[in-house]
């Protein structure tokens, strides 16, 4: 599967002291997507800015597989204005999948339900 495109699906969920909120509070969404190989464990990012979340369908990200892939690291960062100190508040929260040769070999699909 190398040098083929594969996606990675963010699907955006937002609580405020454990209340739901509206996901366009979400401002200056992107996501830094890193992959490491495992030869020389060297870093390949990519950015996608300007994303936004809609809460009846996900964000599909798609970016092409590198050799030798030994895992992946997809951080979520945004802005959020504070209502009571009207202050933008910076945000960040990323996750870490290992890929298994064999996992790619076989053409399954590495799934985690959620960013926390």
């Amino acid at each position: 599967m190398v040098g083929s495109n594969t996606n990675i699906v963010v699907k955006g969920q937002l609580s405020i002291n454990g209340r739901p909120a509206k996901l366009d509070i979400l401002k200056n969404v992107k996501v830094v997507l890193t992959t490491y190989n495992y030869i020389d464990n060297l870093p390949v990012t990519k950015t996608y800015n300007g994303l936004s979340f809609n809460t009846d369908k996900e964000l599909v990200l798609t970016f092409q597989v590198p050799p030798n892939l030994n895992r992946i690291n997809v951080q979520l960062k945004c802005d959020v204005v504070n209502a009571t100190t009207k202050k933008i508040e910076k945000f960040a929260e990323n996750h870490e999948f290992k890929v298994h040769a064999n996992d790619i070999a076989k053409n399954r699909h590495m799934a985690m339900p959620y960013l926390r």
